[in-house]
């Protein structure tokens, strides 16, 4: 799929060059993310205004199938729109979902497969954790941009990831820290929030948990719109560190061959 040669990059050079994706792309990129969203939004909607009080703490738990499958859809969708930016094409939302839906059990897999090595490796040690976490920290993009089923991408994303795992965690971290200001901020107003309306309804409780439907839903609401302007940026310097990766490792493979060649010649 790529057209553009990858050339290595330093750790500034990842970061900038995802904040460039996110920046010059930033209609598609959000887009792409928050159209997955809707039915969550529409959901909270509903629950907010239907679901008696007292019963909505169980909400949450009867999205998560659709989380888990809008979760993965922006992730590849999201990872194919970054790899055109890099390469100076324009992204569109539409081709782009399409494309996160088409690879979408690919991907689902191979993510599920990556956190459940990285967990096993919490488990005992947290250092096999974290060798794990960054030997499959690329499956995303290598599955869409490369094809090929959940396996291949997670050996794709080892072999890439061999004599950089400390700079994918480095790269990966700061990337995570710059998401989470965000959400971070967004919660603290949610705290605030939450004081004022436990505030106001005083020592009524229906009042308090009918205001604490709505703020639930509400939260939940604006947390899928942070989110969406959020993730695409980690997706966007994910994409890169994944070029960064393939011009070191890919070219080093080059060099090692045409070494093995001379010889011969």
């Amino acid at each position: 799929m790529l057209t553009v040669t990858p050339r290595a990059l330093s750790f500034g050079e990842i970061l900038d060059g995802g904040f460039a994706l996110y920046r010059r792309n930033f209609a598609v990129f959000f887009g792409i993310a928050i159209i997955p969203r809707i039915p969550e939004i529409l959901y909270w909607i509903g629950v907010s205004a239907l679901v008696p009080a007292g019963t909505g703490e169980f909400a949450g738990f009867l999205l998560l199938p659709w989380s888990f499958f809008a979760f993965f859809l922006t992730l590849g969708a999201l990872s194919l729109a970054s790899a055109q930016a890099w390469e100076g094409q324009a992204p569109e939302i539409r081709s782009s979902l399409q494309a996160g839906l088409s690879r979408w059990l690919v991907v689902a897999a191979a993510g599920v497969l990556a956190w459940a090595a990285g967990f096993a490796g919490f488990i005992f040690l947290i250092i096999p954790g974290l060798f794990l976490l960054a030997s499959f920290f690329l499956f995303g993009p290598v599955a869409i941009v490369e094809g090929g089923g959940p396996i291949r991408a997670l050996g794709r994303s080892w072999e890439l990831s061999r004599g950089g795992r400390l700079r994918i965690l480095g790269v990966g971290f700061v990337a995570y820290l710059i998401i989470l200001i965000p959400t971070v901020a967004f919660m603290a107003l949610g705290g605030i929030v939450a004081f004022g309306t436990a505030t106001l309804a005083g020592n009524d409780p229906l009042a308090l948990e009918g205001a604490g439907m709505w703020f639930s839903g509400i939260v939940n609401i604006l947390g899928s719109v942070v989110s969406a302007l959020a993730w695409p940026l980690f997706v966007a310097v994910t994409v890169v560190l994944y070029m960064d990766r393939r011009a070191r490792t890919d070219v080093s493979e080059l060099e090692a061959a045409v070494g093995r060649l001379e010889p011969m010649g």
